[in-house]
């Protein structure tokens, strides 16, 4: 994502799934107790859930790719492998 944008089939994916999941976590009153919690608890506006969706569909590509410069950096990664034996 640093070095190569996303692509708009990509993007329009994640929008749709993101937006959709969003939507259905509000149906219930536990989802809606629980998105309340952390608006509460991150201490965001109220608005942040009547607006969720819409931030979410105007993310352009260049603003992943810009945010993926700032936060990825290759030269600080680092591989973890866990390897666990099977004999006894």
């Amino acid at each position: 994502m640093a070095k190569k944008p996303v692509t708009a089939s990509e993007l329009t994916d994640m929008k749709n799934y993101l937006s959709g999941t969003f939507v259905l976590r509000l149906q219930t009153q536990h989802g809606i107790a629980s998105q309340l919690a952390i608006v509460k608890t991150m201490g965001l506006p109220i608005e942040y859930l009547e607006n969720y969706t819409t931030r979410i569909r105007s993310v352009e590509p260049d603003q992943i790719q810009s945010v993926a410069k700032k936060i990825i950096a290759p030269d600080q990664s680092a591989i973890v492998l866990h390897w666990k034996s099977s004999a006894k």
